[in-house]
């Protein structure tokens, strides 16, 4: 896949301040010497081989030019050595154009040069991107390593980094794998002299250096004694194939007799099966003349069936004709009408009473959660006691007590809501502390969220730029060696406790960091400490707060001076006014003519010295504790009210008055099942129709005889029709096997 060079890019290289060089196809550079022939083929080795050790070899093998000398454009006079002085950033950028994907991609390397340090390089690679689509300078002034590493955020870089190896790997892979050789080739190939051996440009620059490898001559002759002894072997194994394939001549003949006979013996197994298939049609045509029989006595007994009935009929239509034997029917219809509701009312009222006496179960326990004596205690009275007599009264009271329950579930529900909120508060106070205790067992202090951010950002940012640094906490780094002054020193600090602390060199960088957190994320209210000019608080004042301080950081102890250098120790309150700023071991204060007592809050938790982090991890676990038993209290509340509501959602009062009616419904119509049953006592007294009754019922006695005749049959007849169906199916699977 061809990767054609379209273009060069060259800003702060040398002599080229900001140049775009077009390459199309073979390209002839021509000039006078220090035109700077050299100086572009440089710039293309440079980026090429990421290498900065190969300069103008082109124009002199023993070149002593430097990527510092390119940069910052070494002249080489005595009093100018350098046309570029201070920070100098460059570019060096080659354009490429992929032609199997039509795509064009830059790679290039970004140069920081400081005057007093060595020069830092960023690589980086740009895909579907031409020059003009880059920004290389802003503000008439190159872009140095910082700004175009966040530049390359917005460009989608897949690749930029500082290291060497990394971006001769990244450029090799993506310029079509090449090999390791070319980054070698490259160089020698630019530091060209006239040929004068032929031989040795070739040896040299060209071919690649290869050596007789005795061991691997050694190795070749040794595999070869070993093929010989395999074709050795696999002469013998042909042998014995042979040996095999007459071996399997000899099974072939015997299969084929073994064939033979096992036909001889189907052929008998064809004959008995031709038997059974005959028997098996006896036997169907049996079934048939069986089913027939069956068939015919079945339509008999239908006729005479038929017949019964008629006469049954006839019979039943001379009773309709009675008077006396119309009325008792009406009474025996309406009676079995009155047994089936009773019947039906009775399971109801079983049901009302069991669901009954479960809401009752539900309103004790309601009782003795609420300690009611009243409202719910007079309704479960009322409920052991619901008869058919005092429905009403019940419902009144059901309401009533329905209607008190509901507004101690919204209250009730509400406390709940309430408490599990407190709760969930406490939770994750609870967590927050754990965390603080886990933490302070491993010895790191408890600091306010932005101090912490601020510290790791610092870090993360400063290791992306090739120099990791680490502030300090100021707290971290001090001992007080009079722990009765410990909490005046504790109190006057305050905040600046927690400000972090870095090397003078470093002060700048962080700020600019700062800064940028400061707008992007509001990051605020920690403190910096710039140590520079610290060195002249070296002599805090006698008797000072800074006095019982120390420090193994002389920055830290300068720093400390500054701040409680002048600030004076005094024994009694009265001593205060006597200067200007002093303290008392108590935390009163005395400064620009004011007094005030220090919050103590603020040092009640302590950051400095080494067993800072056991006062820390024993005031954790306290309040832990503390809050654990508030936490255990508050749970115990939301279960008994969560018991209450869980109670009040299974009380089913409406239901229970839309079903007690049933209590007076059965007793109703138990009584009328009773007046029904006397009424047709009576009336079968008289027997004016008894003889008719009497005909109908012997009649009737014979339409039963005949129908359980009939369905006998007509069972016998479904029996001979399954084993006719698995006769026919016994036999075309013979059938079908014979065939």
């Amino acid at each position: 896949m061809m990767k054609r060079l379209t273009g060069i890019r060259l800003v702060n290289w040398h002599a080229f301040k900001d140049e775009t060089i077009e390459i199309k196809n073979s390209t002839l550079l021509s000039g006078e010497n220090g035109a700077g022939k050299s100086t572009i083929l440089d710039a293309i080795q440079f980026v090429l081989t990421c290498s900065k050790n190969n300069f103008n070899k082109a124009a002199n093998e023993n070149s002593k030019r430097s990527l510092s000398g390119y940069v910052r454009f070494k002249t080489g006079r005595e009093d100018n050595e350098f046309e570029r002085n201070g920070d100098v950033s460059a570019h060096v950028a080659l354009e490429f154009y992929e032609e199997s994907k039509k795509n064009y991609f830059i790679i290039g390397a970004v140069i920081d040069s400081a005057s007093e340090t060595s020069e830092k390089i960023l690589w980086y690679r740009v895909e579907k991107c031409r020059f003009e689509d880059v920004t290389f300078i802003v503000n008439n002034e190159p872009t140095d390593i910082a700004n175009f590493r966040l530049y390359g955020k917005e460009l989608n870089m897949p690749f930029s980094s500082t290291r060497i190896v990394d971006a001769k790997k990244d450029f090799s892979h993506r310029l079509g794998r090449l090999n390791e050789k070319f980054f070698e080739l490259l160089p020698k190939a630019l530091a060209f002299k006239p040929i004068s051996n032929v031989k040795e440009f070739v040896y040299t620059y060209i071919l690649e250096e290869k050596s007789v490898n005795i061991d691997e001559l050694r190795e070749n002759i040794r595999t070869f004694k070993e093929f010989e002894d395999i074709l050795n072997e696999v002469k013998i194994k042909i042998k014995k194939l042979e040996e095999i394939k007459v071996k399997y001549s000899s099974y072939e003949n015997i299969s084929r007799t073994i064939s033979i006979h096992e036909f001889i013996v189907l052929k008998a197994e064809e004959e008995l099966l031709k038997e059974e298939i005959e028997q098996k049609i006896k036997e169907i045509t049996a079934l048939n003349v069986n089913i027939y029989t069956l068939n015919n006595k079945n339509n008999v007994i239908y006729d005479e069936i038929n017949e019964k009935t008629k006469i049954a009929n006839n019979i039943q239509a001379d009773l309709y004709s009675n008077s006396e034997y119309k009325a008792l029917e009406t009474m025996k219809n309406s009676l079995e009408q009155a047994e089936k509701d009773y019947r039906h009312e009775k399971e109801d009222k079983n049901r009302f009473l069991k669901q009954l006496s479960e809401q009752k179960s539900y309103i004790k326990e309601l009782n003795r959660l609420l300690f009611d004596t009243d409202t719910i205690g007079d309704f479960y009275n009322k409920m052991i006691s619901l008869d058919e007599n005092n429905i009403e009264e019940y419902k009144t009271t059901s309401i009533n007590t329905e209607n008190v329950i509901d507004k101690t579930k919204q209250d009730k529900e509400k406390y709940r809501a309430e408490k599990e909120y407190e709760l969930k508060q406490k939770e994750d106070n609870r967590k927050d502390i754990e965390k603080q205790i886990s933490e302070l067992e491993k010895r790191n202090l408890q600091y306010s969220r932005e101090v912490i951010l601020l510290k790791e950002e610092i870090i993360k940012e400063t290791r992306k730029l090739g120099r990791e640094i680490v502030p300090k906490i100021l707290c971290e780094l001090l001992e007080v060696t009079d722990p009765v002054w410990k909490n005046a020193v504790e109190g006057y600090l305050n905040t600046q406790r927690s400000y972090l602390i870095v090397d003078e060199e470093d002060f700048d960088s962080v700020l600019k960091i700062y800064e940028r957190l400061s707008k992007a994320q509001g990051l605020h209210s920690v403190g910096v400490i710039n140590t520079r000019g610290l060195e002249k608080y070296d002599n805090p004042l006698e008797n000072s707060l800074a006095e019982v301080v120390v420090s193994k950081s002389i920055d830290a102890k300068r720093y400390i001076n500054m701040i409680l250098g002048n600030v004076i120790r005094c024994t009694h309150v009265s001593e205060l006014k006597e200067h200007k700023t002093s303290i008392t071991p108590t935390c009163m204060m005395y400064k620009n003519n004011v007094a005030r007592a220090i919050n103590p809050r603020i040092y009640k938790t302590p950051y400095i010295g080494e067993d800072a982090y056991k006062y820390q991890l024993e005031q954790a676990k306290d309040n832990l504790n503390i809050l654990l038993s508030e936490i255990n209290i508050l749970k115990e509340d939301i279960n008994i009210v969560t018991n209450i509501i869980k109670t009040i959602n299974k009380l089913r009062l409406e239901n229970l008055r839309e079903k007690c009616d049933v209590l007076k419904r059965i007793v109703d119509i138990s009584n009328k099942v009773s007046t029904l049953k006397d009424e047709i006592l009576e009336l079968e007294k008289n027997n004016s129709y008894m003889a008719l009754q009497i005909k109908l019922n012997e009649v009737q006695e014979e339409i039963e005889s005949l129908n359980l005749s009939k369905k006998n049959i007509e069972y016998e007849l479904i029996n001979k029709k399954e084993i006719y169906l698995q006769l026919i199916t016994v036999l075309m699977k013979k059938e079908e096997f014979f065939l």
